[in-house]
């Protein structure tokens, strides 16, 4: 999808490890400036900087915690602030605690929600607020293999998957 003029911003949450790193990086090598998002993983999304900036893009690492909905509506704007308008948020970031019967909490379900749910939603909100009317943006979710191979040790995240499946809530924001 390389654009020879046009300068690409994307966000991808938790982009400090792991499958957000590949998509990042592969973003990166396609012509995009990259924001990494990271909760608690500092040192790697800084690595994941240093990565995007050897192939030639600019790169930013910025911390959210999903839990915090003012700070998660806050993220794009930090993100353009720092390399541009946002025209894409890949929400890669999830939250799998261990819990079970014994070890289950609304606290431990609340987090998942926020992390899980929420924060796609409220950036997808925020996205299409920011988008102006003749442009187009994309948020893309990606869903964990749990929502159809589920298992009992994560109880918070099957009851998630069960009964709060993130919805599609558009193909585009405008």
């Amino acid at each position: 999808m390389k654009s020879n003029n046009i300068q690409r911003t994307a966000l991808v949450t938790g982009a400090a490890k792991r499958l957000g790193r590949a998509i990042a990086c592969g973003l990166a090598a396609d012509g995009w400036n990259i924001v990494v998002h990271y909760h608690s993983s500092k040192l790697e999304a800084l690595a994941t900087v240093d990565a995007i900036k050897a192939l030639g893009r600019e790169a930013v690492a910025l911390a959210c915690d999903f839990s915090d909905e003012t700070s998660t509506r806050k993220l794009i704007e930090q993100a353009t602030q720092a390399l541009g308008r946002v025209s894409c948020v890949i929400n890669s970031a999830s939250l799998f605690d261990y819990d079970d019967a014994k070890t289950f909490s609304t606290a431990k379900l609340n987090a998942h929600m926020h992390t899980n749910l929420a924060a796609p939603i409220l950036l997808a909100q925020t996205l299409h607020k920011v988008t102006p009317d003749d442009e187009q943006s994309v948020v893309i979710n990606l869903l964990d293999q749990k929502l159809y191979n589920m298992n009992p040790d994560f109880l918070s995240t099957h009851y998630r998957n069960q009964h709060c499946k993130l919805p599609p809530l558009c193909s585009h924001s405008r």
